[in-house]
């Protein structure tokens, strides 16, 4: 009884040591692999510059026939910036598809001072076209190389753009203006490269090249009393297709 007694105590003192000594030697937990799979959202901030013509011609009773007035586009850098959200699916160890929406404010003007008519002194004509906002649904499809991944993007794109013209002749007494906003669809194409920094943070450098279609107006010159009679005046105004080159820098959250 005594060789049994002491068996027992033996294996109670060192039990709880075996065991401790086993949890030490236990193989720690694999790290998670990482994905670019699943759902983000972040903000967007960059640069853009555009390439957009404009030009207006004034006809009338002949032989008051006027202009044309052609301003060139702007290629000013101006500031765009805004937010991004979509989806990747890494399909395979290498290859990623996914989709993606953004919205970005902009302050992108293409200014037309004004400007004698030709071949009518002290008639003047002015010009503008700006861009509010520009947004996109796109596709994206990459490549990974580490924790980098290179992609391509495209799809339908959004402007929202302000448009104004102003004519006027004889010192002022007669004008032919005009002014609306519009909101235009186009296409976008472009690509980038995208960092996971962390599992949940990624860090990317993108550019984006818009596509959108032109808008024009055509306005009879009013005028109090005979101002307009009898060279029965019109101004026509073009703006022309516009496209849109954008760089910028983006930061996402993973989910």
């Amino acid at each position: 009884m005594k060789i049994v007694a002491l068996a027992v105590l033996a294996s109670t003192i060192a039990g709880p040591a075996f065991a401790a000594d086993m949890a030490l030697k236990a193989p720690p937990a694999p790290a998670p692999v990482a994905t670019w799979t699943g759902l983000y959202g972040g903000i967007n901030a960059g640069a853009a510059w555009w390439s957009s013509s404009m030009n207006e011609q004034t006809t009338g009773t002949a032989p008051f026939v006027v202009g044309p007035v052609t301003y060139g586009s702007t290629r000013n850098l101006q500031a765009a910036g805004g937010f991004q959200g979509g989806y990747n699916w890494q399909f395979s160890p290498q290859w990623v598809a996914g989709i993606e929406g953004d919205f970005s404010f902009a302050s992108i003007n293409n200014n037309g001072p004004s400007t004698v008519l030709p071949g009518a002194p002290g008639n003047f004509v002015a010009m503008n076209e700006s861009v509010q906002w520009l947004a996109t649904a796109r596709g994206k499809f990459g490549y990974v190389l580490g924790s980098t991944l290179w992609y391509v993007t495209g799809g339908a794109a959004w402007e929202r753009a302000n448009y104004s013209g102003a004519t006027t002749f004889f010192g002022a007494p007669a004008i032919a203006n005009t002014s609306f906003t519009r909101t235009n669809t186009g296409w976008v194409a472009g690509g980038g490269i995208e960092y996971m920094a962390t599992q949940h943070a990624l860090m990317r450098v993108e550019y984006l090249y818009y596509g959108f279609q032109g808008q024009s107006a055509a306005v009879v010159c009013t005028a109090a009393g005979a101002a307009c009679a009898p060279a029965n005046l019109t101004s026509t105004y073009a703006w022309n297709s516009n496209n849109i080159q954008e760089v910028r820098a983006a930061l996402s959250y993973k989910f």
